[in-house]
C-alpha cells in the first residue's frame, strides 16, 4: 500500500449499516474518509465541496441513483468512482463504465477486494483523462485545421475575384476616360444652352462616381498603383476628421484619441484617407438604426511584442511595431453569420443603398500597404475596425504643406503626337483633346501599325502616347523597338493596369525613353500636364 492515508474517500450509500462497515474497512486499509452521503444528489454536492480521490458509489440509491449520479460527477467535477451493487449483472456493469465508473465492487466487500477496486478506478480514471485531454488536443487541432482550410478557400476566392475585378476594372477605365474626356471637351463648347451645359455637368459628375467605383474595385485587387510617402499620423488625423466631423450627422458624435503625436507611417496619403473614410462611413452607417451616437477614432502605437488577428489572412500577426487607427462604433454590431463575408466584394447589408465596396477597399489598401485589418465586435454592443500598419521611426513633426494651386490648363505649339491605344472610342476621344490642346496627332491601332506610322513620320513626331497592354505587341515592348530605332525617340504610357513595373523597373523604363505614365481613367488636365511635361523634356 502506497501512502493511502493521503488518498480521500467519499462514501455514497443510503444504508447505515452497510455505510459504516465500509468506512471501517477503509480505515483498516488507512484511507482518509473525508464524508458520507445518503443520496445521489448529496454525493454530487459533496464532490464538489469536498473534493475526494475516489467515491465509493452505491447504485440504489433514492432521488438519483448512483449511475445517474456518476454521470454528473463525470461532467462537472471528474472524480474516480467505484460502484457499489448487491447483484453482479452485465447490464450494470456496462451501464456503470457508461456513466464514468473505473472499478465495479459487489457486497458485501472484503478489504483486499475495496483497495483492488480503488487502485483500479484511480488507474482508469487517469487513462481516461489522459485521453480525455488527448481527445480535446484533437478537437483543437481539427477545429484549428478546420478554420485554417476555411481561411485558405477565402483568401482563395477573395484572389479570384480581386484578380478578375482588376481586369473588368481595366476595360472601365478605357470606357471612362473616352466619357471623361468628350465630356470635358463639350463643356468648353462656347455654343453650349443651359440645358445642354445642365446635362452635360449630370454626365461627368456620373463619370466621376463610376471613376470612383473603379477605384474601390482596384484597391480591393491591390493593384493601386501607390505614391508612398512618409507621413505623420497625427496631423494626417487631425486634418482627416475635421473634414469627417462635417460630413456626420448631427446625432453622432465624432472623438479623436491620440496616444502619442510621434507617429509615423510610410503609406500613400490618398489611399490611407480612403480607407479611414471608407471604415467611418460603416461605423456610421452601423449606427443609423440606433438613432446615432458616439464614433471614435484612436490613434496608437502597438509594439513588436503584441499579438494582432488579421482578418485579412486569418492568423496572429507578430514582427513589427505597428501604428493603429482604429474606428469604433457604438451600433449594433455584426452578427456572426454575416462576420465572414464583410470583406467579401458586392457583399453588402445595406443595398440598396450599399453598393458592399467599402470594406473590400479597404482590406486591398491595408494589404497593398503591408498592413492588416482587425476586427472586434458583439451584437448590441458595437464593432471596432483597426487598421495595423509598420510604423517607421519617430520623427520630428513637420509643419503641412500648404495645398497645391492648380495652374492653368497647358497647351501645345503645334507638336506632333504619335497616339497608340487598341481601345477606338479612347483613341478618338485622345486624338480630340490633344487637337483641343494644340497639337497635331498620328494615330495607331496596335504596335506594328505604330512603328510603321513612325518611320513614315519620324521626323516630324516628337512623342509617342501608348498603351501599355495591347493585342500583338505591348506598349513597353513597342517603345524598346522604336529606341532601338530611334534613339531620341520620347515615350508615354497610359495604362488602366496598376502595375509595379512602375516602381520595380524604373531604369527599364527609362531605358526604352518613358518618360512619363499617365493611370486611366484621366481627366483632361492630367493629359495635358503629362504630355506638355514629356514635349518640354
Amino acid at each position: 500500500m502506497n501512502n493511502q492515508g493521503n488518498i480521500r474517500v467519499l462514501i455514497a450509500e443510503d444504508d447505515y449499516l452497510v455505510c459504516q462497515v465500509i468506512k471501517a474497512l477503509l480505515k483498516e486499509l488507512k484511507y482518509t474518509v473525508v464524508g458520507e452521503a445518503a443520496d445521489g444528489l448529496e454525493a454530487v454536492e459533496m464532490t464538489h465541496a469536498l473534493q475526494p480521490d475516489v467515491i465509493l458509489m452505491d447504485i440504489g440509491m433514492p432521488g438519483m441513483d448512483g449511475i445517474e449520479a456518476a454521470r454528473l460527477i463525470q461532467e462537472r467535477h471528474p472524480t474516480p468512482v467505484v460502484v457499489l451493487t448487491a447483484y453482479e449483472m452485465e447490464r450494470l456493469a456496462r451501464e456503470a463504465s457508461a456513466a464514468g465508473a473505473g472499478a465495479y465492487l459487489v457486497k458485501p466487500p472484503n478489504a483486499r477486494k475495496v483497495e483492488r477496486a480503488v487502485t483500479i478506478a484511480m488507474a482508469r480514471f487517469d487513462d481516461m483523462m489522459a485521453l480525455r485531454q488527448s481527445n480535446h488536443h484533437l478537437e483543437e487541432a481539427l477545429t484549428e485545421l478546420q478554420e485554417t482550410q476555411e481561411t485558405m478557400l477565402q483568401q482563395a476566392r477573395l484572389a479570384a475575384v480581386g484578380q478578375l475585378s482588376v481586369g473588368i476594372a481595366h476595360e472601365f477605365n478605357n470606357i471612362l476616360s473616352s466619357v471623361t474626356l468628350y465630356t470635358e471637351m463639350s463643356l468648353n463648347a462656347s455654343e453650349l444652352t443651359p440645358q445642354v451645359r445642365k446635362r452635360l455637368e449630370v454626365i461627368a459628375r456620373q463619370a466621376n462616381r463610376a471613376a470612383a467605383l473603379v477605384q474601390q474595385i482596384v484597391d480591393f485587387g491591390c493593384r493601386a498603383v501607390l505614391q508612398r510617402e512618409d507621413l505623420g499620423l497625427f496631423p494626417f488625423m487631425v486634418r482627416l476628421t475635421g473634414r469627417l466631423e462635417r460630413t456626420l450627422p448631427e446625432n453622432i458624435h465624432l472623438n479623436l484619441e491620440c496616444a502619442t503625436e510621434e507617429l509615423q507611417v510610410n503609406a500613400d496619403p490618398a489611399r490611407l484617407q480612403q480607407a479611414i473614410m471608407n471604415l467611418v462611413d460603416n461605423a456610421r452607417h452601423a449606427m443609423f438604426p440606433t438613432g446615432g451616437g458616439e464614433l471614435r477614432v484612436a490613434l496608437s502605437k502597438r509594439p513588436k511584442m503584441d499579438k494582432i488577428r488579421c482578418v485579412t489572412c486569418g492568423r496572429i500577426v507578430t514582427g513589427e511595431e505597428w501604428a493603429s487607427i482604429s474606428v469604433t462604433d457604438t451600433g449594433a454590431g455584426i452578427p456572426p453569420d454575416v462576420l465572414p463575408r464583410i470583406f467579401e466584394p458586392f457583399f453588402t447589408t445595406r443595398a440598396p443603398l450599399g453598393s458592399g465596396l467599402g470594406l473590400p477597399q479597404a482590406y486591398g489598401i491595408a494589404k497593398q500597404h503591408g498592413g492588416h485589418i482587425g476586427v472586434e465586435t458583439q451584437e448590441g454592443e458595437g464593432s471596432t475596425f483597426t487598421l495595423y500598419l509598420p510604423a517607421l521611426p519617430a520623427l520630428e513633426p513637420e509643419a503641412l504643406p500648404a495645398p497645391p494651386v492648380l495652374a492653368r490648363m497647358a497647351r501645345g505649339n503645334g507638336e506632333t503626337i504619335l497616339i497608340v491605344e487598341d481601345f477606338l472610342a479612347l483613341r478618338q476621344a485622345l486624338v480630340d483633346s490633344l487637337e483641343m490642346l494644340n497639337y497635331r496627332t498620328l494615330e495607331a491601332g496596335d504596335g506594328q501599325e505604330a512603328l510603321s506610322i513612325f518611320e513614315q513620320h519620324s521626323d516630324e513626331i516628337v512623342l509617342v502616347l501608348s498603351d501599355f497592354a495591347m493585342p500583338k505587341m505591348s506598349g513597353l515592348t513597342l517603345c524598346r523597338e522604336l529606341k532601338r530605332r530611334y534613339p531620341a525617340v520620347l515615350a508615354v504610357i497610359l495604362t488602366g493596369h496598376p502595375l509595379a513595373e512602375r516602381s520595380n523597373n524604373s531604369k527599364d523604363l527609362e531605358s526604352a525613353g518613358v518618360v512619363g505614365w499617365v493611370q486611366k481613367p484621366m481627366d483632361l488636365e492630367q493629359l495635358a500636364g503629362a504630355v506638355a511635361q514629356a514635349v518640354a523634356g
